[in-house]
């Protein structure tokens, strides 16, 4: 039993260590290992794409639903052009809804 176990530990390790083992050992981990890359390049990309365009979206959003650009305070209803809060000047948009 115990030589068994150490069989086992010591071709695990030569796997591990990229020696071909011979099997489907290496080959699961030849493909576990490319998907596992892939994933890790998916997640980077699409997290720099989101911490990139993430600032005009918010503004899309901030805009569409009658906010400030710049700090987010409610500007319906305001009809000086200046948001109150932070000092940024904002076009009234025509057919803005009124809550």
């Amino acid at each position: 039993m115990l030589q068994a176990l150490r069989a086992l530990l010591w071709s695990v390790t030569l796997s591990i260590a990229g020696v071909a083992v011979g099997g489907v050992l290496p080959v699961v981990r030849s493909i576990v290992g490319e998907v596992a890359g892939f994933a890790v390049v998916a997640l980077v990309i699409l997290a720099f794409w989101y911490v990139g365009d993430r600032p005009e979206l918010v503004r899309q959003y901030r805009r569409a639903h009658g906010q400030c650009e710049r700090c987010g305070y409610d500007l319906r209803g305001n009809e000086t052009r200046v948001c109150p809060e932070c000092g940024t000047p904002f076009e009234a948009r025509a057919g803005a809804a009124v809550d």
